[in-house]
């Protein structure tokens, strides 16, 4: 079902990607396999979003290289990412092939780790198990996809990728509160009518 709702983009993806579904005493995951090549690969999510939260749990123990999240990603030579190579994070941006670190930082993970990415506007920040290891400000980009990032070979267990749209966040924080103030003026009403 993954499989059917991503698009591969890079040299080879096809053939250098393999996708296995595996089970440990936390459940089920998804283990991609890839094999070595020439240039990045990309398993992207083909939606456009803007100011977006980008979660990926993932356990890279078996993958030489590095991995991370590609967001407002145009082509593969133009994206923004947060990538993770043995306990370096950087986030950033490629553009024309030229890559531009923000910031980075280090963590060092055991197994399964949670990496966060969110952009909002010309904000950045990483995130490792909920601790921000990198900020950074550049100027906003329009929309792109989403997706996942690999250079290397090996295997990635892949637990869950969730993506938050903080746009629609931010309007549904703002409709309930809207709501809530409707609601409190409705309720001094009726108390004044007893």
């Amino acid at each position: 079902m993954f499989r059917e709702r991503i698009e591969l983009h890079g040299e080879n993806a096809g053939e250098r990607l393999h996708f296995h579904t595996r089970e440990d005493e936390e459940g089920f995951y998804l283990e991609i396999g890839a094999e070595t090549g020439d240039g990045l690969l990309f398993l992207i999510v083909p939606e456009g979003t803007d100011d977006i939260g980008l979660e990926m749990v993932m356990n890279a123990g078996d993958f030489e290289g590095r991995v991370g999240l590609a967001h407002h990603f145009h082509e593969p030579a133009r994206y923004e990412f947060l990538d993770y190579e043995g306990d370096a994070v950087r986030i950033g941006r490629r553009e024309e092939g030229e890559a531009e670190v923000l910031d980075d930082g280090h963590h060092h993970a055991h197994g399964w780790a949670s990496l966060r990415v969110a952009a909002d506007g010309r904000h950045f920040h990483a995130y490792a198990d909920d601790e921000m290891i990198a900020h950074g400000h550049t100027s906003p980009w329009d929309a792109g996809y989403t997706g996942i990032l690999m250079d290397g070979s090996g295997e990635v267990g892949l637990r869950t990728l969730h993506l938050i749209k903080l746009r629609e966040i931010e309007e549904l924080v703002h409709d309930d509160e809207q709501g809530h103030d409707h609601d409190d003026e409705h309720d001094h009403d009726h108390d004044r009518g007893q």
